[in-house]
């Protein structure tokens, strides 16, 4: 981990490079909760980078501080409301990438993840489709004790 400039300019030298290079953008975990590439108002922490072009995509997490996020207390100040304002959270933000075209690969009948071998890959952003239903899901997270939204 490191600043966010700091991840941007690792971004940059390795550009082109091969999949086992981007192990480098990985980040760990604290004990104390710390840790990742930190910006002013999120951090990225990036568990796994993708091994190779079979390998399971990168996974990653960011975690905004309630600073930022700056919702109510009384929207997250039980476990039943965090549930329901993290639900929201997922449907907005599923519906942007999919309104952005970042969920492309999973797109019926085009986007990245439908091409031939000579076709473009990954930069998608896959995220669990939202259901009828609100439940306790991983796709994204506020805390109930604070307001932290990962």
């Amino acid at each position: 981990g490191g600043s966010y400039t700091d991840f941007l300019s690792l971004l940059r030298q390795l550009d082109g490079k091969q999949y086992g290079a981007y192990h480098d953008i990985e980040t760990s975990t604290n004990p104390d909760g710390s840790g990742g590439w930190v910006h002013n108002d999120f951090t990225l922490r990036i568990g796994r980078a993708q091994s190779d072009s079979f390998a399971s995509p990168t996974r990653c997490e960011i975690r905004v501080p309630p600073k930022v996020g700056q919702f109510p207390s009384h929207l997250y100040s039980t476990k039943v409301r965090a549930v329901a304002l993290s639900d929201y959270l997922h449907r907005a933000l599923y519906a942007h990438a999919k309104e952005m075209g970042v969920d492309a690969s999973l797109v019926e009948g085009g986007g990245s993840g439908k091409g031939n071998w000579n076709g473009p890959k990954g930069g998608d952003i896959q995220l669990l489709e939202p259901c009828q239903h609100v439940l306790e899901q991983s796709a994204v997270s506020v805390l109930s004790e604070d307001g932290t939204i990962v």
